[in-house]
């Protein structure tokens, strides 16, 4: 699997957003409230994938048969 040249940017970007909002809510709220600093970093660790997998290229096999119309 790789990654297509315009998510770099994206991924980054989320990678930081979701860094600082991470850092911020174990920093002010971990002795309050534990279970929301853990439940929002799973949050956010979801979505960080749900982005990684929107900018991936997959590998695809390209099957050929007589009659079919193939598009991109």
């Amino acid at each position: 699997m790789t990654i297509h040249h315009e998510g770099y940017k994206s991924i980054a970007l989320a990678t930081l957003i979701f860094g600082a909002i991470n850092l911020t809510m174990f920093w002010i709220f971990r002795a309050q409230y534990p279970w929301l600093c853990y439940t929002v970093l799973a949050l956010t660790f979801i979505l960080l994938l749900f982005i990684v997998s929107f900018f991936r290229i997959p590998k695809r096999t390209l099957t050929i048969q007589d009659g079919s119309i193939i598009a991109p």
